[in-house]
């Protein structure tokens, strides 16, 4: 903004500069031995009044306009850090019955990656014939163990919420039959008196997380007049706040 406001002076001083040195060349001002008719001031101010003093006014409208671009872009950013600063924050207020903050994702993760033996230990169950044609990946089996973390291991006494997970997966014979595994992987977890924990699932934890994670690349991407490297900047300034727990439960 100061570096065009500097611009627009230089220019407007040389164009002012040539335009004098031109019109009192024509009126014959600069002649040696020749009186400048006072008129000729007169004539001078009318046009720089009607023509010049209009290109000044124009270019002082220009650098309003620029200045309140200049102060939009200053609020859009100045809001942007503020959503990063407040998922930081809501990342340090997250807590369980045993931990806070960003252990408590280290925590998910490895519940995750425990419940994904298992559910590698049910794939077992499945009868080859229904996984024909479609076979069953690591993907399919991530899935359905980050499913079952995220609702949590007492979804098989709520059939509402069973086929709640299950439509998620596409009712796939996996999905289905990890829920029967259910009753014997829940004695492997201990139940910390129904708090926030691999039982009653992390969906209040982890929905409220991913939903502010969403809203604020939402919010950064719908700013016009941001050019897509500005985008990129802020969005990978967002990205360094997550832990490496964090973006394992991302993916």
């Amino acid at each position: 903004m100061r570096k065009l406001g500097k611009i627009l002076l230089i220019c407007g001083t040389l164009l002012l500069g040539v335009f004098t040195f031109i019109f009192l060349s024509f009126n014959g001002a600069l002649d040696k031995g020749n009186n400048i008719d006072p008129s000729i001031w007169g004539q001078y101010g009318d046009i720089i009044g009607g023509v010049i003093g209009t290109i000044f006014s124009l270019v002082g409208v220009l650098l309003l306009v620029e200045t309140l671009r200049g102060s939009d872009y200053s609020q859009t950013e100045n809001r942007i850090f503020e959503l990063i600063k407040f998922h930081k924050e809501n990342t340090n207020e997250i807590s369980t019955i045993s931990e806070m903050g960003r252990l408590v994702f280290k925590n998910i993760s490895e519940e995750i990656a425990i419940l994904y033996q298992e559910v590698c230990n049910c794939e077992c169950f499945v009868p080859e014939e229904e996984t024909q044609g479609n076979p069953i990946t690591k993907y399919d089996k991530l899935d359905v163990a980050y499913l079952i973390a995220f609702f949590g291991l007492d979804i098989n006494g709520n059939q509402t919420l069973t086929d709640k997970v299950c439509a998620f997966t596409g009712c796939n014979t996996l999905m289905k039959k990890t829920i029967e595994c259910i009753p014997s992987i829940k004695n492997k977890f201990p139940n910390r008196d129904n708090k926030v924990n691999i039982h009653t699932g992390y969906q209040v934890i982890l929905g409220h997380y991913f939903r502010h994670l969403f809203q604020t690349v939402n919010y950064i991407n719908n700013q016009k007049q941001l050019p897509y490297s500005k985008k990129y900047f802020f969005t990978k300034t967002l990205r360094a706040q997550l832990s490496t727990y964090e973006q394992i439960i991302f993916f």
